[in-house]
């Protein structure tokens, strides 16, 4: 599964037992891997309907679901945006701008965490790469 702004989407297709679909807390259902996707472009810099920077939603948002999560769940995270300028000069490296901070693992989600929060945006969004890099992991 891929979480990008907090919504959970399916990638790539799986399928799902009759047992697991009537209780979505069974051990299958979470050890299904997590890949969650970070925007860090410049536009992560704007305010959200809260108050505070979008960027710092994001973080919260992430935290959260990492800090929540299993010790056994096997996780990952990918960003993109934050590896360049959102300069027009930058363009065209920022459009393959994609860091994985996380392969998919179990465990040391303390160092995940640490991994979100130095994430600095800036750059452009190639939101179609990075979530093409988490349907990879």
């Amino acid at each position: 599964m891929l979480l990008l702004f907090g919504f959970v989407l399916p990638v790539g297709s799986f399928t799902v037992d009759r047992a697991e679909a009537q209780d979505p807390s069974s051990k299958n259902a979470d050890q299904r891997p997590i890949v969650l996707v970070l925007d860090a472009s410049g536009s992560m810099l704007a305010d959200d309907a809260g108050g505070q920077k979008r960027i710092d939603a994001a973080k919260d948002a992430t935290r959260q679901l990492i800090d929540g999560l299993a010790e056994d769940q096997k996780f990952g995270v990918v960003t993109y945006g934050a590896g360049t300028s959102s300069d027009d000069a930058d363009k065209e490296r920022g459009c393959q701008d994609v860091t994985i901070l996380r392969p998919l693992a179990t465990g040391d989600k303390q160092k995940a965490v640490d991994s979100v929060n130095g994430i600095q945006p800036r750059g452009w969004n190639p939101i179609g790469k990075g979530l093409q890099q988490a349907k990879a992991a």
